[in-house]
């Protein structure tokens, strides 16, 4: 049933424009076009690469690890959010109202907030878990297992959903200038500017401020570690590769999520003084709609481990043996090494180079699932 608009109904979304913002118009432009065009394309890049990342996953048992259980359901929350992208330009085809429906309109601000915070929140996980692993690889080894990893993200989801809860409950379908528009009522008399700069300073502080204030001293310790670590070949190669994740990651965090929320934070409490029109709103849309592009990027695809499954599902090669972090295949000869260097040593002395052989190897396997 629709309702019509007041003084205490806001429209805050991050994926369109309110006929208010822009005016409406009758007829789609050739810009409006080109850029459902390229929206179009960054769905569909962002749907097919988390998928592929799912499918990984699922398929090759020797991928499922701790640190992939956290970028599984990163993956899950990206593919979400980018099967809402085709809902959202409908929205935008059909001359700005909103036809599916008060329910729909609920549950797609129910999913935008959910996504958009289980998103953040896997992120700053896995920043969280990156920097244990490699500064502290025996100190939480026995915490790092992947029914724990799964109970933590069950946990994620369990709080994601109640938070999200208020975002779904506030939406009401509202009749602006004779179009039915999808957007928030305020409530209880809420004068609808205080309402819309606390909604939209709740979802910047759970989405953004939370999770980056909780990376940023981890990544930073992460990188002053990998300063202070050895010049050797391999440990070279992996500081750089850590310190190429991190800037990469904290970057793209910081670039796709902020100039969204303090844009329309802006806008909100401005009143509208402060536009956000043409291609500057498309701008901070198709930000905010590569966050999910990005992230399989940066996590998976740079990762010499991920391109070897890919290919193997993918059968683009016959035969993949174990790959080293350079990329060259190389064969199993830790054993034979093994017992050469202890056979001429007392029984003791076996027992114990063993052990910490063991625990060389399970370092460097820790490292290697978050590093490499």
């Amino acid at each position: 049933m629709t309702e019509s608009a007041t003084n205490n109904s806001v429209q805050l979304n991050f994926n369109l424009t309110t006929p208010a913002d822009i005016g409406f118009r009758p007829a789609l432009s050739d810009m409006d076009i080109a850029e459902m065009a390229l929206s179009s394309i960054v769905y569909f890049a962002g749907l097919l690469g988390n998928a592929v990342v799912i499918y990984v996953i699922i398929k090759n048992e020797r991928m499922r690890t701790v640190p992939n259980v956290y970028i599984f359901n990163l993956a899950l929350a990206d593919g979400i959010h980018c099967l809402m992208g085709p809902v959202w330009m409908s929205f935008r085809v059909t001359d700005w109202s909103w036809l599916p429906g008060s329910t729909v309109c609920r549950t797609m601000h129910y999913l935008l907030f959910m996504t958009m915070f289980s998103s953040s929140c896997f992120l700053a996980i896995l920043g969280v878990q990156r920097y244990r692993s490699v500064v502290h690889p025996f100190q939480y080894m026995h915490r790092r297992t992947v029914p724990r990893a799964a109970m933590y993200s069950g946990l994620v989801w369990l709080a994601v959903l109640v938070l999200s809860v208020p975002c779904g409950v506030l939406s009401h379908l509202v009749v602006q200038d004779s179009v039915p528009v999808c957007a928030y009522a305020s409530p209880y008399g809420t004068d609808s500017q205080t309402f819309g700069v606390i909604l939209q300073s709740y979802a910047l502080a759970l989405a953004f401020l939370v999770p980056l204030c909780v990376v940023t001293p981890h990544y930073v310790r992460l990188h002053d570690h990998m300063r202070g670590a050895g010049q050797t070949t391999s440990v070279f190669k992996a500081r750089n590769r850590v310190t190429r994740m991190v800037l990469i990651v904290s970057a793209a965090f910081v670039v796709t999520r902020l100039p969204p929320h303090l844009a329309r934070l802006a806008q909100t409490a401005s009143r509208g003084v402060v536009p956000l029109l043409g291609s500057l709103d498309f701008i901070l849309r198709l930000l905010y709609d590569l966050d999910p592009v990005l992230n399989p990027l940066v996590y998976v695809f740079l990762g010499v481990k991920y391109r070897a499954a890919v290919m193997k599902v993918c059968r683009c090669r016959a035969k993949i043996n174990r790959i080293s972090p350079s990329g060259r295949k190389y064969r199993r000869s830790q054993p034979r090494y093994q017992h050469r260097a202890t056979s001429r040593l007392p029984a003791a002395s076996r027992r114990g180079r063993t052990e910490s052989i063991w625990l060389a190897e399970r370092s460097l396997s820790v490292r290697s699932n978050w590093v490499g």
